[in-house]
C-alpha cells in the first residue's frame, strides 16, 4: 500500500491553536514539517486508519487591527480544525487546520495592505478531504494541500487524482494556486499543474526508500513561469541513517514579469540532507542547498523561523544534543557563495529548548541566527513559551526581533510580540483571546482577537 506525506494526509495534529501553527517546543532541527531539510525518520503515514476517528473544533472570532496613522480594520471570520477519518464510512478522511476572514476596513483602504503576520502564517496550514483505500486503485484529495510524497513542492489551493500501478507506484495529476508564502518561488498569483510519480519500497525497520518523480508547470496570471522536472527522494536505515535530496531542474525560459529575466536549462533548486545519529542523545546532519535565483518567499516571517531552510544556503553542518532535565541544545553552522560573485559567507544559528519547565508544564524555545544568504543579510531573535494544562487553560507567547538588509524588500527591521490565552468551557464549548504588537517599515501594527466556539470528539495526539 503507498503511504504519503504526513503533513498532508490524514494524520492532522492535535487540535492547534498556536500562534504560528507549529510546536513551539521543538527545536529548529524538529519544528516545521514543511523544511524539506529537517524531516525525521518515518515521516510517512498511512492515509487509511484502521479505526474511524471524529473530531472537530470549529469558532467564530472577531479581530481589530489598529496602524499606525488611525487606520483601522475590522476582521469576522471562523477556523477549522478537523481529524475525521472514514466519513460515514467510507474512506474519506477530513483532517487539517483552516482560518478563513471577512474583513471590514475604514478610511477607504485595502485591507490587504495591512495583512498581519497571522494572516500570513494562516496560508501555510493545510487541511482538506483525502481518499485511499487498501480496496481500490485510486487516490485523491482536494483542499489545501501538498503533492503526495513531494512536501518541497509549493502547497497548492486544489487538488490530487492518482492510480496505484502495484503495492509500489502510483501515478498521478496535480494542480492549483499556491498560497503559501514561505514557499521559495512564492508568487500569489502563481498556479501550477503537473504529473507525479510516487516509489515505495521496504520498511521503515530496515532499508526504506520513497520517492516523488514528475513533471510541473507554473503560471502567473495565466502566462507560463516555468516549465520544470522534479525528483523527491528519501532513504533511511532503521533509525541512524536517513538520507534526503529534494531537486528541481528547470527548462530554458524568460520571466514573464518585467525584468524578470531569463534562464537556461539547468538545475534551479536542490536540497539534500544526510542525517546520523550515533548516540541517543546525539542527531547530527550535514546539508546542502542551492537556488539559482533570488528566493520569493515573504521575508516578514524570517523571525518566525519558518524561513531557517533558506537562510543555510550552500554547505552546513547541524547538531542537536539532548541534555539532561529535558534541555536540548543544538546549532547550525554553514558557508555559502552569492550567486552573484564568488565570496564565501558564513551563516550561523544557536538555540536551546526546555521542556516541562521546573515541572510546571511550561516548555520555551530560544534561538539566534546570523546569515548572509543570496536574498539578504541580516539576524534574527525568537523566544516561545508555552504550556497546556489538563484543566482546559492553554497560554502561548511569542516574540522575535529581525533585520534584514535586502534589495528585494523594504522591511529592514521588525518587532513583534503575540501571545494567547484559551480556556475549556466545560467539555465542548472554547473561548480565546489574544494580542498581537508589532513594529517595522512594512508591519506597523496592533491587533486584538477573539475567539468562541464549539468541539466535540477527542483528537488524536501528534
Amino acid at each position: 500500500m503507498v503511504e504519503a506525506d504526513s503533513r498532508q494526509i490524514s494524520t492532522a495534529p492535535e487540535f492547534d491553536t498556536s500562534i504560528y501553527g507549529h510546536d513551539l517546543g521543538k527545536p529548529l532541527l524538529e519544528s516545521d514539517p514543511r523544511n524539506d531539510k529537517t524531516e525525521s525518520v518515518g515521516v510517512s503515514v498511512r492515509t487509511s486508519l484502521e479505526q474511524q476517528h471524529t473530531a472537530m473544533r470549529i469558532g467564530f472570532d472577531y479581530d481589530q487591527t489598529n496602524v499606525a496613522g488611525g487606520f483601522r480594520a475590522r476582521e469576522f471570520g471562523f477556523q477549522v480544525t478537523s481529524d475525521i477519518t472514514h466519513i460515514a464510512g467510507t474512506k474519506w478522511n477530513f483532517t487539517g487546520h483552516t482560518r478563513s476572514r471577512i474583513r471590514e476596513t475604514h478610511l477607504g483602504l485595502d485591507g490587504r495592505q495591512i495583512e498581519s503576520l497571522s494572516d500570513r502564517i494562516s496560508r501555510t496550514y493545510h487541511i482538506g478531504f483525502y481518499y485511499e483505500s487498501p480496496k481500490s486503485p485510486f487516490i485523491a484529495g482536494f483542499g489545501r494541500l501538498s503533492v503526495p510524497g513531494a512536501p518541497s513542492l509549493p502547497t497548492v489551493d486544489g487538488g490530487y487524482f492518482g492510480r496505484k500501478i502495484n503495492h509500489h507506484i502510483t501515478v498521478g495529476i496535480f494542480g492549483g494556486s499556491t498560497p503559501d508564502p514561505t514557499a521559495w518561488d512564492y508568487n500569489p498569483n502563481q498556479r501550477i499543474g503537473g504529473l507525479f510519480t510516487n516509489i515505495e519500497f521496504g520498511d521503515f525497520s530496515r532499508l526504506h526508500f520513497s520517492g516523488a518523480e514528475g513533471i510541473a508547470m507554473t503560471a502567473i496570471h495565466w502566462l507560463s513561469a516555468r516549465q520544470f522536472a522534479f525528483f523527491k527522494n528519501t532513504i533511511s536505515w532503521k533509525r541512524p541513517l536517513w538520507f534526503y535530496n529534494s531537486t528541481e531542474v528547470d527548462a530554458a525560459r524568460t520571466s514573464p514579469l518585467p525584468g524578470g529575466g531569463s534562464n537556461s536549462t539547468g538545475i534551479s533548486f536542490t536540497s539534500s540532507s544526510l542525517r546520523l545519529q550515533p548516540l541517543e542523545r546525539l542527531g547530527i546532519g550535514l546539508n546542502h542547498s542551492y537556488v539559482n535565483s533570488l528566493p520569493t518567499f515573504d521575508p516578514n516571517l524570517l523571525g518566525t523561523t519558518l524561513l531557517d531552510k533558506y537562510v543555510f544556503q550552500g554547505l552546513s553542518v547541524d547538531a542537536r544534543y539532548e541534555l539532561p532535565y529535558r534541555i536540548s541544545v543544538f546549532t547550525q553552522v554553514g558557508r555559502a557563495k552569492s550567486i552573484a560573485d564568488t565570496k564565501k559567507m558564513w551563516n550561523s544559528m544557536y538555540g536551546v529548548s526546555l521542556d516541562d519547565i521546573l515541572k510546571s508544564g511550561f516548555r520555551a524555545d530560544l534561538r539566534y541566527a546570523n546569515f548572509t544568504s543570496s536574498f539578504g543579510q541580516g539576524n534574527y531573535r525568537a523566544l516561545s513559551v508555552a504550556r497546556s494544562l489538563n484543566s482546559g487553560l492553554q497560554v502561548e507567547f511569542v516574540g522575535g526581533i529581525q533585520s534584514l538588509t535586502s534589495d528585494s524588500t523594504a522591511n529592514t527591521s521588525s518587532h513583534f510580540v503575540a501571545g494567547s490565552v484559551t480556556w475549556n468551557l466545560g467539555p465542548r464549548y472554547f473561548f480565546e483571546t489574544g494580542y498581537t504588537w508589532s513594529r517595522g517599515i512594512s508591519m506597523n501594527y496592533n491587533q486584538w482577537n477573539t475567539m468562541f466556539g464549539y468541539r466535540f470528539g477527542t483528537f488524536r495526539s501528534r
